[in-house]
C-alpha cells in the first residue's frame, strides 16, 4: 500500500525558534538515543534503554549511573517492568526478549520468537504477563516469571509500534503503521475495536486516567482524541509535525505530546486548549513519564535522540 502523507509535512520539518526552557536537571548519556526508560515505583532508580546496544540503570536522586549492561545484538528499542519491579524486560533489534533482575541488571533469560525486531514491551497490570510487538505483526505473550512465551495473537496486517493497557486491562491497545489503530479484547483474544481516521503511521496511544479518551499520536502531524467505548473521534490536535509520542496527566487534566523535531506540548483536556509548546531535544522526543518529587511537585520526564533525560517542573506550567 502506498504511503500518503500530507502536504504541510513536507515542510514542517524546516527549523525554526520556539521560546528556550530550562529543565531541572538532566542525565546525560554516552551510548546514543535514548528509546525508552522505566522508572521504580519506589522513585529510588531508573533504567534507560539505548542506541547503542546497552541498559543503563541510574539513582534517581544521586543521578549517578549505577549499572550497565551490554550484552545486546542490536539497539534495544523498548523496556517495561513486570508488576512486582523486581525484573526488567528488555527488547530491540537482535529481535529477542531479555529479562533481567533488579537491582544489578543480571540476565535471567534470552529468549526467542519474534521473526524482526522487538519494538514495544508492555505488562500486564494485574497479572505476571509480558506482551511484546514489532515488525512481525504478531503480539507475544510472555511468563514474567518463567520469561518463556506462552500465547500468540494474530491479527494485525502491519508492524506494531506500540502497546498500551487500558485503564481495564481486559483490553489492550496496538498502535500500527498505515494507519491501524485497534483494541484487543484479551478475555477472548481478539480485535474488538479498530479507529479509523490517521492517514500515516500511528507511533502512540494512551488512553484517559478515568477511561474517557483516547489519545493517539501519528506521523501524520495530527494527535486524534477518540471515545474509546465507541471508535468515534471527538477532537483533533494539529501541532503540524510528525508526532512522536502522548501521554495523559495523572489527574487527566493535560495531554502531553512530543514530536519528531523534539518538540513538547501541552493542552489542557477541558477545550483542548494548547497552553505550552517548547524545543525540549535535539531531535526526536521518545519516551515521557510523570513523577512526583519529594515536595509534592510534578515532574515531567522525556527522553530524546540527543542522548538525554530531562526532568522538566510540570507544576509550574499548569498553576
Amino acid at each position: 500500500m502506498k504511503r500518503i502523507y500530507p502536504l504541510f509535512l513536507c515542510f514542517s520539518l524546516l527549523s525554526f525558534s520556539l521560546p528556550a526552557q530550562s529543565p531541572l536537571r538532566s542525565l546525560m548519556t554516552n551510548r546514543g538515543k535514548i528509546y525508552d526508560f522505566e522508572i521504580d515505583p519506589a522513585g529510588k532508580w531508573l533504567i534507560m534503554a539505548h542506541e547503542h546496544e546497552s541498559l543503563s540503570l541510574w539513582g534517581l536522586e544521586t543521578g549517578a549511573q549505577r549499572e550497565e549492561y551490554l550484552g545486546f545484538g542490536g539497539s534495544v528499542r523498548s523496556i517495561c517492568l513486570n508488576r512486582n519491579a523486581d525484573r526488567v524486560f528488555a527488547g530491540g533489534g537482535d529481535s529477542a526478549v531479555f529479562a533481567f533482575g533488579i537491582p544489578g541488571l543480571n540476565r535471567i533469560a534470552r529468549r526467542t520468537g519474534h521473526r524482526n525486531w522487538v519494538y514495544d514491551l508492555v505488562a500486564h497490570p494485574t497479572q505476571n504477563l509480558v506482551y511484546s510487538a514489532g515488525p512481525d505483526t504478531l503480539i507475544l505473550v510472555w511468563d514474567a516469571l518463567s520469561s518463556k512465551p506462552v500465547d500468540t495473537l494474530k491479527g494485525h496486517k502491519h508492524w506494531i509500534w506500540k502497546l498500551r493497557f487500558a485503564q481495564d486491562p481486559n483490553y489492550l491497545y496496538a498502535a500500527a503503521g498505515e494507519t491501524e489503530l485497534v483494541r484487543w479484547n484479551l478475555e477472548k483474544g481478539k480485535i474488538d475495536l479498530r479507529f479509523h481516521g490517521h492517514i500515516a503511521g500511528i507511533f502512540d496511544v494512551d488512553e484517559h486516567p478515568n477511561g474517557t479518551f483516547l489519545a493517539s499520536a501519528s506521523w501524520d502531524g495530527t494527535v486524534r482524541i477518540w471515545n474509546p467505548l465507541t471508535g468515534n473521534e471527538v477532537q483533533l490536535l494539529t501541532p503540524r509535525q510528525p508526532m512522536q509520542t502522548v501521554l495523559w496527566s495523572p489527574d487527566g487534566k493535560y495531554l502531553v505530546l512530543g514530536d519528531y523535531p523534539g518538540n513538547l506540548y501541552i493542552y489542557q483536556t477541558q477545550g483542548w486548549e494548547k497552553i505550552h509548546q517548547f524545543q525540549a531535544h535535539a531531535g526526536a522526543v521518545r519516551k515521557m513519564a510523570f513523577l512526583s518529587s519529594s515536595d509534592g511537585k510534578l515532574q515531567l520526564l522525556s527522553a530524546g535522540d540527543d542522548g538525554r533525560l530531562k526532568f522538566w517542573d510540570f507544576s509550574a506550567w499548569t498553576r
